[in-house]
């Protein structure tokens, strides 16, 4: 049960938590301190969890919190991607072309949520298991890039890799297409 009056919870200020890890991502990204960005993006992707499960334990589950974690997630996956792009290491490049298309892709999800919001006025935001999916390969990816840039370690496979978890993504993004589609046509046909 979504609760639209209260907005302020433990779970949004764990939210808020994660949005301030990714300052610090990006700037040990940007000097070249994998660990840190690892450890500080570790962090922040355990935050993400946390927040989802303090929220429905306390029956803080708010459209506000669902929103902000929705932002978040979009928030830190691309500017960590866009720095790790931009920052390049020696050791192996992501490629430019994986950044456009999960930036293309979380923006025009994005624009999709606002445009039903301020259409209908009103829905709960449902993750579908295959945007979890998402998420989960998103932040393995990064992980694992992060890992290899501390190792020093080539990753031949990063255009397979990148390849792969852009095809989830817009899998991903189709499947919310289509429930978002027959949200809007259920609310004309309410009309």
């Amino acid at each position: 049960m979504i609760h639209l009056k209260q907005k302020y919870t433990y779970a949004t200020l764990i939210t808020c938590g994660r949005l301030l890890c990714v300052v610090p991502v990006i700037s040990a990204i940007a000097i070249q301190q994998w660990t840190m960005a690892f450890c500080f993006f570790i962090f922040a992707a355990a935050t993400d969890g946390i927040d989802g499960f303090v929220a429905r334990r306390f029956n803080e589950c708010t459209f506000f919190g669902a929103a902000l974690d929705a932002c978040v997630d979009k928030i830190m996956i691309v500017s960590t991607l866009f720095s790790l792009v931009i920052f390049n290491h020696a050791t192996f490049a992501i490629p430019f072309w994986f950044l456009v298309a999960i930036s293309i892709k979380e923006i025009a999800q994005l624009m999709g949520a606002i445009y039903i919001y301020f259409y209908i006025h009103h829905f709960e935001i449902k993750p579908l298991l295959l945007g979890k999916c998402t998420m989960a390969l998103y932040v393995i990816l990064i992980t694992v890039f992060l890992y290899m840039y501390i190792k020093k370690i080539p990753f031949y496979g990063v255009q397979y890799c990148c390849a792969f978890v852009a095809f989830v993504a817009y899998a991903s993004f189709y499947q919310y297409f289509i429930v978002a589609y027959c949200y809007i046509n259920e609310y004309q046909n309410r009309k």
